[in-house]
């Protein structure tokens, strides 16, 4: 059967580091944005909407605030090892695969010039600037 690419987004380098900021960015978002905003809705309005005073427990209100946060901070925390799996693992992978097809060239310089008795080269062979052009191109869009 054949594969549809568009649902394999780990194999392009492309997708992987888009989801991976995007996750770094949901990571940030919860552990101090989110946390945030939901500790400062859990406080109560000073009026009730029947005119009266609201009786508001400060130290009951203190440790559910807490406790969101915590809650909060942790689930985002969760997101972390995802993000490091994707960088050490999935895009390193891609770039090293990327960085060492040109190298399978590297076997045939040496035969070359032992069976055609040429003088050793003096500059180095045209596919050696292609080796760290995967990485070059991956750092100037992504980094």
């Amino acid at each position: 059967p054949l594969r549809d690419a568009s649902f394999f987004w780990h194999e392009r380098i492309d997708d992987v580091a888009a989801v991976s900021w995007d996750l770094t960015i949901l990571e940030t978002s919860i552990g101090s944005d989110y946390a945030a905003k939901i500790s400062d809705v859990i406080l109560p309005p000073k009026e009730s909407p029947h005119g009266g005073a609201v009786q508001v427990n400060h130290l009951e209100l203190s440790e559910l605030k807490s406790l969101v946060q915590d809650a909060l901070i942790e689930s985002a925390e969760g997101v972390s090892p995802i993000i490091q799996k994707m960088w050490n693992e999935i895009i390193v992978k891609i770039l090293t695969l990327k960085c060492s097809a040109p190298l399978s060239a590297v076997k045939g310089v040496a035969a070359t010039y032992r069976m055609t008795n040429r003088p050793p080269p003096t500059q180095a062979s045209p596919y050696v600037s292609t080796i760290l052009r995967p990485l070059k191109e991956f750092n100037s869009n992504f980094l």
